[in-house]
């Protein structure tokens, strides 16, 4: 083999090393034993919910269980989500975990696509269930939303696991135990601030504070209408507050301000 031939290939295989050496993510023990105790479920039910706190790695986890499915399985697996930046985030999080580049299914999705792992949010799916492999297990993330409870009627025979922090249904008239048969309960907030797994929070907040009260819920998201909360908060006084907030704790150092919607950053 000619040298420069040698020195291409070996320069691409210390890239892909260290690519993989530094990209793919190791879990941690509480989500090894949470996802064995799932894996044990899911030999027995057909309807799984996991609850593990914000922060504390659920979606590395349902990428690690997605990648053991697709091992011992020749069907695909369907991951469900409820926003679309959750798309990108789940995807990225799937190839540096198992090295495989999903395929997204969007309103655009108009062909037949092979692909061992998928990504959709659930009004573009269903419309689409002609377009994708056979599903075996499909996982829902922020399963406590109510939207996602159609598609317990759409995959009947289809293994489906749920993921949620706060695993209490949006509705009351749909409580998550009609759809799930059991549920796994990962370490709670104050476990992994112990364990270094999470940092502890500090919490301040202005004098008069918004009644939350007055805002309607939207009952398909499980949250507070989006529009009110925006119409709200880009009041001067909120911004104002966030403002001498920042200079009298945050200054110079990295700050991240959450927003309701993108109109509202803007206001």
């Amino acid at each position: 083999m000619p040298f420069r031939l040698f020195h291409g290939h070996f320069l691409y295989f210390v890239a892909w090393y260290f690519y993989r050496k530094f990209t793919i993510m190791d879990n941690r023990l509480y989500q090894e034993l949470q996802i064995n105790e799932c894996s044990k479920e899911l030999l027995i039910k057909d309807r799984v919910l996991i609850q593990l706190p914000t922060g504390g790695g659920k979606t590395v986890e349902f990428c690690m269980i997605a990648q053991r499915y697709i091992r011992s399985s020749d069907k695909s697996v369907l991951i469900l989500v409820h926003r679309q930046e959750l798309m990108k985030q789940a995807a990225k999080t799937i190839y540096n975990v198992t090295g495989i580049k999903p395929h997204l299914i969007t309103s655009k999705t108009n062909k037949w696509h092979l692909s061992r792992i998928y990504i959709g949010m659930v009004e573009s799916t269903v419309k689409r269930l002609n377009l994708f492999n056979e599903i075996g297990l499909v996982i829902i993330d922020e399963s406590h939303i109510a939207n996602f409870n159609k598609i317990h009627n759409i995959f009947i025979s289809e293994k489906i696991l749920g993921f949620s922090a706060t695993p209490i249904s949006s509705s009351k008239k749909e409580p998550l135990n009609k759809y799930y048969q059991s549920i796994i309960v990962g370490p709670q907030i104050k476990e992994l601030i112990r364990d270094g797994y999470l940092a502890q929070n500090i919490t301040r907040c202005p004098k008069v504070v918004v009644d939350a009260t007055k805002f309607d819920i939207d009952r398909r998201k499980g949250e507070y209408n989006e529009s009110q909360m925006a119409e709200e908060y880009k009041q001067p006084r909120h911004i104002i507050n966030t403002v001498d907030y920042y200079f009298r704790f945050c200054f110079g150092k990295k700050t991240i301000i959450f927003n309701v919607n993108i109109e509202h950053s803007k206001a």
